[in-house]
């Protein structure tokens, strides 16, 4: 996936360690990509312009116990490192998802813009937001 920089675009909506988030920026308008790994599987797609195709592969791959792939997705199976990991974007929503969260998605809480953790805003851009990864008790 194209490593698009999250730090211009908007919350728009956030439940702990899941957020999304709205660009305004017309590049990330044209197409879909995503990467995700829970546990041992490990999975990709990506149907965006000027990017470049996904090697195909079946069977053993570097870091991979198995794994097939096409030019436009990829799933494999691996030794664990993380419990849940993803970022995917479509148009112009970005998620993003970790458990544990960690530095790329801290928590968060937010409904249509309206964020009221770690900091009360509208419209807060994801670069602004304070890297929070434990909610206070």
């Amino acid at each position: 996936m194209a490593n698009a920089d999250p730090s211009g675009m908007y919350v728009f909506g956030a439940l702990c360690c899941c957020n999304t988030l709205i660009s305004t920026d017309i590049a990330h308008f044209i197409g879909c990509a995503g990467i995700s790994e829970c546990l041992c599987i490990h999975e990709e797609f990506c149907l965006k312009a000027n990017t470049a195709f996904m090697p195909c592969v079946i069977g053993p791959a570097s870091g991979y116990l198995c794994k097939i792939g096409i030019p436009c997705c990829a799933f494999g199976i691996k030794i664990p490192t993380v419990l849940l990991k993803g970022k995917s974007s479509c148009f112009c929503l970005t998620t993003n998802c970790a458990f544990p969260p960690d530095a790329d998605t801290p928590l968060m809480l937010a409904v249509y813009g309206l964020m009221c953790f770690p900091v009360i805003g509208c419209c807060n851009k994801f670069g602004t937001v304070p890297k929070t990864k434990v909610m206070p008790r």
